[in-house]
């Protein structure tokens, strides 16, 4: 069963906007940007084409559906910037040691680097 976004003890939202993670050169995921006082989530918005027939062709490939690609503690983002793809400019680029995510934001770019940056856990 894919993992799905809750709470975890004594976390709260402090931000979240719908938005689209990159994934490849050209596919993009519509689903949600959470940030909690704890860590970043991206939550997949499930594909209702991946229904049954999409989760038992996942299970016969030996694959189950990420709804979570981006779910890190805050403490280990290493940076968070603005950057471009194609001609969008409003793309939210979170590194952490492990994995690199491109999250296409709809206009609140801005607000969402200051927030990641002085949460009280962050290391930026």
């Amino acid at each position: 069963m894919p993992k799905k976004f809750s709470l975890l003890p004594d976390e709260n939202v402090v931000m979240e906007e719908k938005a689209m993670i990159r994934s490849g050169k050209i596919s993009a995921h519509a689903g949600k940007l959470i940030l909690t006082n704890q860590r970043l989530v991206f939550a997949k918005k499930p594909n209702p084409f991946h229904g049954i027939l999409g989760g038992l062709g996942g299970w016969l490939a030996g694959k189950s559906q990420d709804l979570l690609p981006l779910d890190t503690p805050l403490s280990d983002i290493t940076d968070v910037e603005r950057t471009k793809f194609g001609r969008c400019d409003k793309v939210l680029l979170v590194r952490t040691s492990s994995q690199e995510c491109q999250i296409i934001l709809s206009k609140t770019i801005d607000q969402w680097i200051q927030a990641i940056r002085t949460a009280p856990t962050s290391q930026h």
